[in-house]
């Protein structure tokens, strides 16, 4: 049981550290060509949408 929860752990650690690099990346790229944070709210709102809609 703890190699699991050692193992899920470690995996959450890494899709964490990927996600904020990509946020930071997004921000970037939707500031510096779109220059709106609301776009940036919109873009990152995006994937937790998906998922509500896919789970109906």
């Amino acid at each position: 049981c703890s190699r699991v929860s050692v193992a899920v752990e470690e995996r959450l650690v890494y899709f964490w550290s990927i996600g904020t690099c990509l946020v930071i990346l997004l921000s970037w790229l939707v500031m510096e060509y779109l220059n709106s944070w609301r776009h940036l709210i919109a873009f990152l709102a995006l994937p937790s949408l998906i998922v509500i809609i896919s789970l109906k």
